[in-house]
């Protein structure tokens, strides 16, 4: 891939990523069917989340697509070591686990659009 292509998908991922809490919160009504997640499960999402853009935010800022798969490690592991893949989890929890995380890492995409956009790099017309 090379760095124009690099910098339209990233684009593409930007806008997703940003759209992406409306949908899950839109979704997260339909997740309480066994309650509400455990205290300990909401906040092992938060460092998980951020881990997760950071690691979004470092990929598309130095345009080298492997810090992204950190970001997909930090989802993997995280929801391990939080204990959501466990079987006394339930599936709707896990969702509504799933949804946290996408809403802490997409909320400051969609406040704070246009600082991120210029801080990952992604508002650049000539790609260098």
């Amino acid at each position: 891939m090379n760095d124009e292509q690099f910098l339209t998908h990233s684009r593409g991922t930007f806008s997703t990523l940003r759209w992406a809490p409306l949908v899950a919160a839109a979704a997260l009504p339909f997740t309480f069917a066994h309650g509400r997640i455990p205290t300990a499960l909401l906040v092992g999402a938060i460092p998980i989340a951020a881990a997760w853009l950071a690691s979004l935010l470092l990929a598309w800022r130095t345009r080298n697509p492997p810090w992204s798969a950190l970001g997909f490690v930090a989802l993997i592991f995280g929801s391990r070591l939080v204990g959501v893949q466990s079987s006394e989890v339930p599936v709707s929890q896990a969702i509504q686990w799933l949804c946290f995380v996408i809403i802490l890492a997409g909320i400051p995409l969609l406040f704070f659009r246009a600082r991120l956009f210029h801080f990952a790099r992604l508002d650049e017309s000539d790609v260098t």
